[in-house]
């Protein structure tokens, strides 16, 4: 019930009619005020909710209905009592009223459904209004409009919505004993307040009843019965009044009757003069207070809280999925775009190392070109620049020449010191990048001692 959203619903012959109300921090708003047209069949009793004429005509009239939904019957389809009951406390109150139903019902207990209201509470009493009907009208009722597509959370009476109407508009005195006849399209009820506040609800039946000065006769006497009792309990009171509210003119029988009967001159009102009927019930159901009259059953409800959990579960799980999926596709796009990347960059991988290849072999190729046509390095340098800086005693007897690279030479000598000479003269070369000496070897040679020696001279690009 956390929908500030309420609406008050009205069937009648002439089709459908609401009005829907908001709650706004301490004030109610009229957001809708609809009639919808709609052929219905009403019975001698009323509205016939299971004329099959009448659901489908339903159906289509309520679409659009929206809110915690209120409805109310005429006061002849309940019983209705006023009575005080020692307590103050709503659980007490309830038992109470149980108790006092089975006292007036006629109906049995599993077939009764009833409601109460607090009307008012001082010293440890309460007075309350007890409204009590068979379930089978109000599960008629509930399944036509479930039919329509509304579930109702508030089942009231059209009596005590007019009541609450006409004090909201502060119609009702709050000083004396005054009497007020409701004469609507097809329902007839009295209520009568003593001090401003409700000591009698009930209904004296249906229009019909009052077109023959007979009938009349009968109803006023209905009426002084009433108000004879209600003296003899209550005392006489000072100030009285009688006010007949009606939607047309009050038929002339009746009001000759009337006047004739009550001691004061009776004081006609028009229902028009009020809000509308839908705007009155829903403002009166936004109501917050003491228990309120609603006969509505608290399955219903609950249904529709049970129907709402899961529609809003079903929301949640929609919501829950469509992000899921959502983030799964923008998962796989991004795996998609990676694996896109991915196979880009071992395309550009693999052609950078066709072209590294390519780069490798050129370079090689003109490293070669480079000292083949480079005569700075040549063989013939090479065994210039040895000559020149052989010493004497050292005989060569081996030369091997690697262009780019090195040149190896093998000879001998008397003895170690030229060579050594050599070895030193060649590093001095500008010529040679290094001078390895590989091996240094004396022997003996017949009468005398030889030196074999080795050496690699390194040249610019060797490794």
């Amino acid at each position: 019930m956390g929908s500030s959203l309420i609406t008050g619903l009205e069937i009648d012959s002439s089709g459908v009619s609401w009005s829907v109300v908001r709650r706004k921090k301490k004030r109610l708003d009229v957001v809708e005020t609809q009639h919808r047209q709609a052929t219905l069949t009403v019975g001698p009793e009323g509205m016939d909710f299971k004329a099959e004429e009448n659901l489908r005509a339903l159906k289509k009239a309520l679409s659009g209905v929206e809110g915690l939904c209120g409805y109310a019957l005429p006061a002849s389809s309940m019983l209705l009592r006023v009575t005080e009951l020692p307590s103050q406390d709503a659980a007490e109150l309830a038992s109470m009223v149980e108790l006092q139903v089975d006292k007036f019902s006629p109906f049995p207990t599993d077939q009764t459904q009833f409601s109460f209201e607090i009307l008012t509470q001082q010293e440890g009493r309460s007075r309350v209004l007890i409204a009590a009907m068979k379930k089978e009208p109000v599960t008629t009722l509930g399944t036509a409009l479930r039919h329509g597509g509304v579930i109702l959370h508030r089942l009231d009476c059209r009596a005590v919505v007019w009541w609450a109407a006409m004090k909201e508009q502060g119609l009702i005195s709050a000083h004396g004993r005054h009497t007020l006849l409701l004469l609507e399209a097809h329902d007839l009820s009295m209520l009568v307040a003593h001090h401003g506040e409700p000591v009698i609800f009930r209904s004296l039946g249906t229009r019909d009843q009052f077109e023959t000065p007979e009938d009349c006769a009968e109803l006023l006497d209905e009426v002084r019965f009433t108000l004879t009792a209600l003296e003899a309990e209550w005392g006489s009171a000072e100030e009285v009044s009688l006010d007949v509210w009606s939607h047309e003119e009050v038929p002339q029988v009746f009001r000759a009757a009337l006047e004739e009967a009550h001691g004061t001159a009776p004081k006609y009102h028009r229902f028009e003069d009020l809000p509308p009927f839908p705007e009155a019930l829903a403002r009166r159901s936004a109501a917050t207070g003491p228990a309120q009259l609603n006969l509505a059953p608290l399955g219903w409800l609950a249904d529709e809280q049970y129907r709402g959990a899961l529609r809003r579960l079903g929301m949640l799980s929609a919501l829950f999925v469509g992000m899921w999926l959502m983030l799964m596709v923008a998962l796989m796009v991004y795996m998609h775009l990676r694996v896109s990347k991915l196979d880009e960059l071992q395309a550009g991988h693999a052609g950078l190392q066709e072209q590294a290849v390519l780069a490798r072999e050129l370079r090689a190729k003109v490293k070669s070109l480079q000292q083949y046509s480079d005569r700075t390095y040549s063989a013939l340098e090479v065994l210039r620049e040895v000559s020149v800086r052989l010493p004497a005693g050292v005989d060569l007897t081996a030369m091997n020449y690697k262009k780019g690279d090195s040149t190896n030479l093998k000879g001998t000598a008397d003895e170690a010191s030229p060579i050594h000479d050599f070895i030193a003269a060649s590093e001095q070369s500008g010529l040679f990048t290094d001078v390895v000496a590989d091996n240094i070897i004396s022997r003996r040679d017949r009468d005398r001692v030889r030196t074999d020696f080795s050496i690699e001279l390194k040249l610019p690009g060797g490794e």
